[in-house]
């Protein structure tokens, strides 16, 4: 047999190893745009709709202020296309999967908008600056409504009153300045208390978000080594096996157990015993993917489930693992030893069924010596 690889093994996120990390730090995960689609982006998913449809309105006063018959089709072409363009949006929204893709998509829509907006406004005949400055409140209004990158948000803030500000300057002819002076304070005033107001919403989300990923770990981490759970083996171990079966790939169980932890525990006290549990931990994610998974499984036990290898690949890497806690001193120089079964992915395979074979593996190597590695039935 050869090893097989799903993908490669190379170091990057232990998959395999709970971490709770600041939200603030990653808004791109997989895992934060789900919370925001679940708590925000889906209710504003009907927003984005009607904001479509009162787009494809404007174009009633669009055709009264156009006199210029190329500008009226050039603004009609305009807003079907950011129309199109929303309702589009809307139906990719719970299929995007990172923030980025949706902050970039997010970006590209308001500052086409803002396009649209301002080309109608260089093409009317008659334009009434309060009244556009009331519509660029408007747009400004939706731009924070919806949640994005805070350099995007103000970027596309700050661009879009310079050009609305600079074209209604020189577009409108009997603009005095006292009207321009006072439409320019409602739009900056508007657009520094939406900051605000976007700002606030936007730390309480992120610092929501946080706790609850903090619960969630709390709830499927195993305290002492950090590792997950049997709970989450249980959730992430079903769904590896899902996907490995759908892609005819291999994976592969491994099941390890220290040796002599109870003498351990008895020669030099608990204390030392959890501290072995916890570099024990640690020197097996030193071998491993960022698609593999380890989990405390008891007192010294430890399941080790590996996506994408098949036993010859699987063997490989538990030599390195078995090699690192027998030849390398733990703290205070403890010494220890492991024994390993190791159990393959058939197409009947279970979750259960791969770790009862992987178990009785590892009874078979005990009953053999210990520190062994076991494989075959």
């Amino acid at each position: 047999m050869t090893t097989n690889h799903v993908q490669s093994r190379t170091s990057g996120p232990d998959k395999g190893t709970a971490q709770v990390s600041d939200p603030i730090n990653y808004p791109n995960s997989e895992a934060f745009y789900r919370y925001l689609y679940k708590n925000t982006l889906r209710d504003r998913g009907v927003i984005i709709l009607i904001l479509a449809g009162f787009n494809l309105l404007l174009l009633i006063p669009d055709i009264l202020m156009l006199k210029s018959p190329a500008a009226k089709v050039l603004v009609t072409v305009l807003r079907l296309l950011l129309s199109v363009g929303m309702v589009l949006f809307y139906t990719v929204l719970k299929r995007i999967k990172n923030f980025t893709h949706y902050a970039r998509m997010v970006s590209g829509l308001e500052a086409f908008a803002v396009f649209v907006f301002l080309f109608a406004l260089m093409n009317y005949s008659k334009p009434d600056f309060l009244i556009q400055s009331m519509g660029m409140i408007l747009l400004l209004f939706v731009i924070f409504m919806f949640p994005n990158y805070w350099q995007y948000t103000v970027g596309i803030t700050f661009l879009s009153i310079c050009l609305f500000l600079l074209i209604s300057s020189f577009r409108i002819a009997d603009l005095t300045s006292q009207t321009f002076a006072a439409g320019s304070v409602y739009v900056v005033v508007s657009a520094v208390l939406s900051a605000f107001g976007a700002r606030g919403t936007e730390r309480y989300r992120l610092r929501h978000f946080s706790s609850m990923e903090a619960l969630r770990e709390l709830s499927t981490t195993d305290p002492l080594t950090k590792t997950y759970n049997r709970s989450r083996l249980e959730q992430d171990g079903e769904k590896w096996i899902r996907i490995c079966k759908e892609h005819q790939r291999p994976l592969t169980l491994a099941f390890l157990d220290l040796d002599n932890l109870k003498s351990i525990n008895d020669t030099y006290g608990h204390i030392v015993g959890d501290r072995v549990l916890i570099e024990t931990a640690s020197r097996i994610r030193r071998f491993l993917g960022q698609r593999d998974i380890v989990c405390r499984w008891g007192g010294d036990e430890f399941v080790i489930l590996m996506p994408g290898l098949d036993a010859v690949g699987a063997v490989h890497i538990v030599e390195q693992i078995r090699d690192s806690l027998t030849e390398e001193p733990f703290t205070g120089g403890v010494i220890t030893s492991c024994s390993i079964g190791i159990a393959n992915m058939d197409e009947d395979s279970t979750l259960k069924t791969l770790i009862y074979n992987a178990d009785q593996r590892m009874y078979k190597a005990k009953q053999k010596g210990k520190n062994r590695i076991e494989f075959r039935n």
